[in-house]
């Protein structure tokens, strides 16, 4: 049986077009010690944050100060429907780097990250909400670590409310 370069070409696209989109739309199960995110979406959100909060500025990096776990603790108490959208928006990004950068945002060096996010960012449209997005729910973990809260000299373990307990501003 002879196959024309028309239908090879085109179940070679249809192919892989499915599988991309299926790799992306279909929920997959939470990885182990994980409530939400899949190994591979917790490894994006990962990269992400790693270059969102490297070692070495603020003290720990994101990975040291477990944001990535803590944020996918928190997805569990999130709406269905914001689960699914986190998630979905980490596997996109995962695929969409391959046509802004030419690779997966995990195999990208974390420069190439970081210039990559910025430019998302700066876009103004869907993607750069996501990345507000993950960057805003993420500073929540990040500046709570003791750690980062002691190199901004933040009062560690002070109350959520009322003045920092031994803090006395000078009267004007």
């Amino acid at each position: 049986m002879k196959v024309s370069r028309r239908v090879f070409l085109g179940t070679a696209v249809g192919g892989t077009l499915a599988v991309l989109v299926g790799g992306v739309l279909v929920p997959l199960p939470a990885a182990a010690g994980l409530r939400v995110l899949s190994s591979g979406e917790h490894e994006t959100l990962a990269a992400i944050l790693d270059a969102l909060y490297p070692a070495g500025v603020l003290g720990p990096s994101a990975a040291e100060a477990q944001v990535a776990t803590q944020m996918d603790a928190h997805m569990a108490n999130m709406l269905g429907r914001e689960q699914h959208l986190m998630r979905l928006f980490l596997r996109l990004m995962e695929q969409r780097s391959r046509l802004d950068a030419g690779s997966r945002f995990t195999r990208l060096p974390l420069a190439d990250r970081v210039e990559l996010l910025n430019r998302w960012e700066a876009v103004g449209d869907v993607w750069s909400l996501g990345v507000k997005a993950v960057r805003a729910l993420s500073a929540l973990f990040y500046f709570n670590d003791e750690r980062v809260m002691t190199a901004l000299n933040w009062g560690v373990g002070c109350a959520a409310w009322g003045p920092t307990p031994g803090f006395h501003p000078e009267a004007p």
